[in-house]
């Protein structure tokens, strides 16, 4: 059957299920986090509220455990909250990372990363979390420590991120360029392969990363700088978005609209991408 969640009137900017589609997050335009759940009792979904921003939130997304939500706004905050619902969550709490339950909206970390949040995403196992913004900036924190790591990149923005293991995933940048980072052992996240080129980090320029957030005086390139070049780009590329057999239009042409990771076998992945011209590309990783 269908049914309406009744909340304020409000603009709805995002959307994300939990894993096993029990609770949904929504982030709106009026600075609110609404938590969904079906409730037994009544026998309807409803919803409970998260007031910690203070301007839209962009982004959202529940860890797999169901019991904490990344948020990002352009009030330039990132925030990991507890969405724990008492009876309905219960059965959840051995596979928290945490020793205790925490209220419900209960700040677990927050983080100002100094310009608009794009994107978030939870690693596998929840042991990590990311968050991306308009500075080039990539922020992974791990919560249960209390503590960050922030990547400053010299590429454009991110606009997609996605997990492949607990020390790995895919960044999708704004002018269409694809790239695995990595954690090595000394905790130090980097590139490792160009996923578009197919460069692995040998090949990969110095200057795609920079590095972590001890490279205080690290530059990333400016929102406005990167704008223009992705548009310049795209103006170049607009009376060739249909070809595709070309040797040297491997990448998208146009903007990429999403990315999905998909296990082909336990040493193999799959990207898929697709991009606003209508074309749908698969990666091999």
């Amino acid at each position: 059957g269908e049914y309406v969640v009744a909340t304020t009137k409000v603009g709805y900017l995002f959307a994300h299920w939990n894993e096993d589609g029990s609770k949904f997050v929504e982030g709106t335009s009026s600075k609110v986090l609404f938590i969904g759940y079906y409730d037994e009792e009544s026998e309807w979904w409803v919803s409970r509220a998260i007031k910690h921003h203070k301007a839209s939130v962009m982004t959202a997304r529940i860890d797999p455990t169901s019991l904490f939500v990344i948020s990002g706004s352009v009030d330039n905050k990132i925030y990991i909250t507890s969405c724990y619902i008492p009876l309905v969550d219960d059965e959840r709490l051995e596979q928290s990372v945490l020793q205790n339950a925490q209220e419900f909206g209960t700040v677990i970390y927050k983080y100002d990363a100094d310009a608009w949040i794009l994107n978030t995403k939870w690693a596998f196992g929840g042991e990590y979390a990311y968050a991306t913004s308009y500075m080039s900036d990539i922020v992974v924190i791990d919560y249960k420590n209390q503590s960050e790591n922030v990547i400053h990149c010299e590429h454009s923005p991110v606009m997609f991120i996605e997990s492949i293991s607990e020390t790995s995933f895919i960044a999708v940048c704004y002018d269409r360029e694809i790239f695995i980072y990595e954690c090595d052992e000394d905790g130090k996240w980097e590139i490792k392969k160009d996923i578009v080129n197919n460069t692995n980090d040998e090949q990969v320029s110095e200057s795609k990363c920079i590095g972590n957030k001890e490279e205080e005086n690290a530059p990333g390139k400016g929102v406005a700088e990167e704008l223009k070049k992705f548009q310049t780009s795209a103006l170049k590329n607009r009376s060739s978005l249909v070809v595709t057999t070309k040797k040297n239009k491997v990448g998208h042409q146009a903007k990429i609209s999403s990315v999905n990771v998909i296990n082909v076998n336990d040493d193999e992945k799959e990207i898929i991408t697709t991009d606003l011209a209508g074309f749908v590309k698969v990666w091999s990783v």
